[in-house]
């Protein structure tokens, strides 16, 4: 399937993708999730780079992919990152629309297919893949939240990356 990175993420539920998908589930506003998505990528096992950019109007959530990486590859990782950021946006606010999402890569042959998940804000050949949001989207909050569970979701998702960087388990740290 040519659109597997737009469409493999419309069956998933953010609950659903391990410790990182909860964090976001129980995250209390947007910025919230956002910052702790991009202190934990480590545990997506992506060499990719995540970085939020804000400005007075709008944020971005731009995404770097390892230029080594073949171009189908990159082209799907970039679909993933992006559509998985609109639909972080959207877990939290069911109208959030992008002002705009910006693609490194030439339209592709099932450009249709961005155009259906996007509503029309994708645009090609740019010098960086993000996407961005009305700056005012960050302090939307969920209305059912558990601060004490995501503390403690944060603290396990910790413990993990510092596993992966030494080698050690928490305990032995």
């Amino acid at each position: 399937e040519p659109a597997l990175g737009l469409l493999a993420l419309e069956v998933v539920r953010p609950q659903s993708v391990d410790l990182a998908g909860q964090l976001v589930a129980h995250a209390s506003t947007v910025r919230q999730a956002l910052e702790t998505q991009l202190q934990l990528h480590k545990l997506t096992g992506d060499e990719s780079r995540l970085t939020l950019l804000e400005t007075d109007r709008g944020i971005a959530l731009r995404y770097q992919c390892p230029h080594t990486a073949p171009e189908r590859v990159r082209i799907c990782l970039a679909e993933i990152h992006m559509a998985g950021g609109y639909r972080m946006f959207r877990y939290f606010d069911r109208d959030a629309r992008p002002l705009r999402v910006d693609f490194e890569h030439e339209a592709p042959p099932h450009a249709s297919a961005y155009r259906r998940v996007f509503h029309g804000a994708e645009r090609f050949g740019q010098p960086f893949t993000e996407i961005v949001f009305d700056r005012e989207l960050m302090s939307t909050t969920r209305r059912y939240r558990d601060e004490e569970l995501h503390r403690t979701l944060r603290e396990l998702a910790q413990c993990r990356i510092s596993r992966l960087e030494r080698g050690q388990s928490c305990a032995e740290q």
